[in-house]
């Protein structure tokens, strides 16, 4: 019986025949073919205020799907709101040419048909999760010293389940456990409980300038912050804020994940290349004390100005090979899905005003190349050296 898409559900798998078709050089294969495989919906925002759709995959075993790495999970990534379908793909680019202290996820761009009816173009990737082939971190349930896996998520407040075994609170910020599974029946409350300690003396080590080093891999987490801060990610203190710490480690950042409200494109925030955004007041907590220490900021300076020189030039051409690699397939997304002259939230005016692909890759290389002005400016100001990141023309 035929899959319709409205009848795919977001709690729920739906059995699936997978075919993954590839053409090179005029030459057309059948990479993988397979029935072992189901599909359901994923995500919040963009599940419900969209369209068109992101989709979570799911084989019967480990598998490799394009070269990525052999896992179960994977997800389809509609980036309805982002005109240009870029800006997922060159967070994780970016991660991967300036540091190799983050996990960064695999990306690749395929045309989506759903029962031979074609849904547009999407960015397949890998699913946020700890694996044997990609992220490893060993967690047992019923161990306190051991692996764990963690997002910070401010909607966990909403939720009928109290803190205490799902979830914890840490300095006012709520935190969802991933790994180990607290639905195991090893799990016990005392490991939710351990970590919400150790965030909190973590947190308070920060506040005290002193012995931070031990609980937190500061090079790590200066590293995901510069690109953080950079594409002003509207969620930097909201939610997708993955971490983990291993058997007998410190807190580590990563992946990165969810960034298509990035890079000047939602108009519910200073969306603009000027200005600091993730260490201000009710922002991310962690990276706002990590920045008040003079000894940090020395360091992020200095390897912001290593990602000034040496990745954003990359990341500026690799924008323009890519959108060349996939100029012949966006013509038919936005025939599917003609959003290029209509408003979407959170869209902000200049975006609606580039109104072509070209337009929206223009936009977004200019607006890379101002941020990337305005920082390096910044961060070598006498008012940094001091830890003031007041926002200009601040009433």
């Amino acid at each position: 019986m035929p899959i319709l898409e409205s009848q795919i559900s977001k709690e729920d798998y739906t059995q699936a025949n997978v075919r993954v078709e590839t053409r090179t050089n005029g030459v057309y294969g059948i990479t993988h073919e397979t029935t072992e495989a189901q599909l359901r919906g994923r995500g919040n925002s963009t599940w419900f205020s969209y369209p068109k759709r992101p989709y979570r995959l799911r084989f019967d075993k480990n598998t490799s799907i394009l070269g990525m790495p052999e896992a179960k999970n994977y997800v389809l990534l509609a980036e309805f709101a982002d005109r240009s379908l870029m800006r997922n793909v060159v967070v994780q680019k970016m991660a991967s040419l300036f540091t190799d202290k983050i996990y960064d996820l695999e990306t690749r761009y395929v045309e989506l048909y759903i029962n031979n009816e074609y849904r547009g173009l999407y960015v397949l990737t890998e699913q946020v999760e700890t694996h044997k082939n990609k992220l490893s971190i060993e967690s047992i349930p019923g161990e306190i010293n051991t692996g764990y896996f963690m997002e910070l998520d401010m909607r966990l407040r909403d939720q009928p389940i109290d803190p205490g075994h799902f979830w914890f609170i840490a300095r006012g910020y709520p935190y969802e456990i991933k790994e180990p599974d607290p639905e195991d029946p090893l799990y016990i409350d005392a490991q939710t409980a351990y970590l919400a300690d150790y965030l909190s003396v973590l947190d308070q080590t920060l506040m005290d300038h002193s012995d931070y080093e031990d609980y937190m891999d500061v090079d790590a987490w200066v590293d995901y912050f510069i690109i953080q801060e950079f594409v002003k990610n509207v969620d930097i203190g909201f939610s997708s804020v993955f971490l983990y710490k291993e058997k007998d480690g410190v807190i580590k950042p990563g992946p990165l994940w969810d960034f298509d409200f990035a890079l000047g494109n939602a108009d519910y925030i200073d969306y603009g290349p000027e200005n600091w955004y993730g260490m201000l007041e009710y922002k991310n907590r962690m990276f706002k004390l990590m920045m008040a220490i003079p000894e940090i900021r020395l360091k992020f300076r200095d390897r912001y100005m290593d990602f000034h020189y040496d990745v954003l030039p990359e990341i500026q051409e690799m924008i323009g090979v890519l959108s060349d690699s996939i100029s012949s397939k966006v013509g038919a997304n936005f025939t599917m899905w003609p959003i290029l002259n209509d408003y979407w939230w959170p869209t902000p005016s200049e975006v609606l005003q580039a109104n072509s692909f070209l337009g929206q890759i223009n936009y977004l290389q200019n607006f890379i190349e101002l941020r990337k002005a305005w920082m390096v400016d910044e961060v070598l100001s006498e008012r940094y050296g001091t830890g003031d990141f007041s926002i200009d023309n601040e009433d």
